[in-house]
Order: C-alpha cells, then sequence, then structure tokens
C-alpha cells in the first residue's frame, strides 16, 4: 500500500484542487476576452467564488464524504452560498425593477440578511445538539 507523502486532509487536498482549477478558469477567461465590461467581470467573480467557497463542499458532499465537515453541514452551507450569491448577483448587475411595491435590491437584501440568519441559527443548533449526543 502507497503511503501518503503529505499529511494534508482530504478536504484541504480536494480545496487546493478547487483553488487551481478557479484560477486557471480566470486566467482563461482574461486571456479569451470573456472579462470585457464590468457586468461579465462581476458575473465571471461570482463563479469564481462559488466555486472557491462551495466547490469543494458540493464535491464532497456529492460524494458522502463525511470528513472535517458533516455532510449536512456541507450542503447547509452550499444551499447558503447559493442564496447569498444570487442577492448578491442583484447588487452587482443593478437589477432595477420591482416586485410589486418592493424593489428588488431591497427584496435580496432582505432575503441575504434572512439567509444568513437562519443559517447561524441553524448551525448553532447542529453544533450544540452534536455536543451533547457524546
Amino acid at each position: 500500500m502507497a503511503r501518503r507523502i503529505t499529511g494534508l486532509s482530504r478536504d484541504m487536498r480536494v480545496q487546493i484542487g478547487i483553488a487551481v482549477v478557479a484560477v486557471v478558469l480566470y486566467g482563461v477567461s482574461i486571456y479569451t476576452g470573456v472579462v470585457d465590461d464590468d457586468r461579465s467581470a462581476a458575473v465571471v467573480l461570482l463563479a469564481l467564488y462559488a466555486l472557491l467557497f462551495g466547490g469543494s463542499h458540493l464535491y464532497l458532499a456529492l460524494r458522502g464524504a463525511d470528513g472535517l465537515v458533516p455532510v449536512g453541514a456541507r450542503w447547509r452551507w452550499v444551499a447558503t452560498l447559493v442564496v447569498v450569491l444570487a442577492c448578491v448577483s442583484v447588487f452587482l448587475l443593478e437589477i432595477d425593477r420591482t416586485l410589486g411595491p418592493v424593489a428588488i435590491d431591497t427584496l435580496a437584501l432582505w432575503v441575504l440578511l434572512a439567509t444568513i440568519a437562519v443559517y447561524v441559527v441553524v448551525e448553532g443548533v447542529s453544533g450544540y445538539r452534536e455536543t451533547q449526543s457524546e
């Protein structure tokens, strides 16, 4: 059986791989001219943030890998990240629409704040339950 040379965890190796892919994709997007104005730069950066902050969690959650972070927490993080990036995209792309009497950016702000609050509470409860089960 081959012995691992590095003492890095599986989570860290996946995160490093995702970071390398993100940097390469960013370089390719600049080299090919995809990023030519502020809106396209915002879209590319949002995609890179999604990849950097959620890519390893999504990969490990799909594989069911329960390493340093429980699978349920990985799924909660990925779901929260999707909502946060959707709300941020409303701000970055300056979507100037209304939903009834409420502006979309105002609605996005409230959704963003509620999502962060719910995430913190749910993760806190989950962490508390893990300490009580031991």
